[in-house]
């Protein structure tokens, strides 16, 4: 699950309009959104129409657009959370290698303290590397 996580964070991070990839963050468990409120930050991103067209990313959607998605008072506190781990994140992209910008992603949101165990930091190590 750890390496899925991290594929899903580099996917979004590459492609900012990778839905599936920006959802799938969201619901991970370093921000953890439940079914109900995904499903509402779906919603919201199909109804842009800003969105449809490309002229807006997902992250910045969320970002400044937060306000317009009904979540419950603990899915307005996660993605809160996550929109301020998340927007320094695309700025370091020019100045890191895309192992660094990766890794300093997932540090950012928090990756790091869901590992279990030394298998899981090797996993992580060894996707890092490649």
């Amino acid at each position: 699950m750890v390496i899925m996580g991290l594929l899903n964070l580099t996917r979004a991070l590459l492609y900012p309009n990778e839905r599936i990839a920006w959802l799938s963050l969201l619901r991970a468990p370093w921000c953890g959104l439940d079914m109900q409120d995904l499903h509402q930050v779906d919603n919201a991103l199909i109804d842009n129409p800003r969105f449809k067209n490309n002229k807006i990313t997902l992250p910045t959607l969320l970002l400044y657009h937060q306000k317009n998605i009904t979540l419950s008072t603990r899915g307005d506190d996660i993605l809160k959370r996550f929109n301020e781990s998340i927007k320094l994140i695309p700025n370091k992209q020019k100045r890191d290698s895309l192992r660094n910008w990766i890794e300093g992603a997932w540090l950012q949101l928090g990756g790091d303290a869901l590992l279990l165990n030394k298998e899981e930091k090797h996993s992580v190590n060894a996707f890092l590397n490649v």
